[in-house]
């Protein structure tokens, strides 16, 4: 895709001029769901803003960090680090 330029700032956010001297590149949407875990497949609705895009994103949990928690939280004890074990042994074959 196209290289994603900071969007302006809101009224009352400091301004990211003092930045752009240094050209930053920012990470896409995209890219922070790659972060986060989510599936190649996940996407926004055309509908939802790139702005709103990286809000969401920024308030969301990072998708294999949850569901380790889950597993813990909601095994038997023991039980969820030995699943977490396996998944992690089947992972490296």
């Amino acid at each position: 895709g196209k290289p994603c330029r900071a969007p302006p700032p809101r009224e009352g956010e400091k301004s990211l001029e003092t930045l752009r001297p240094l050209r930053p590149r920012f990470f896409l949407p995209r890219e922070v769901a790659n972060l986060h875990g989510f599936p190649p497949h996940f996407g926004f609705p055309p509908e939802v803003s790139t702005r709103k895009q990286y809000e969401l994103l920024g308030n969301s949990l990072s998708v294999q960090v949850v569901a380790t928690l889950l597993r813990y939280l909601l095994l038997p004890a023991g039980d969820g680090m030995a699943v977490e074990e396996q998944r992690r042994r089947g992972s490296e074959a």
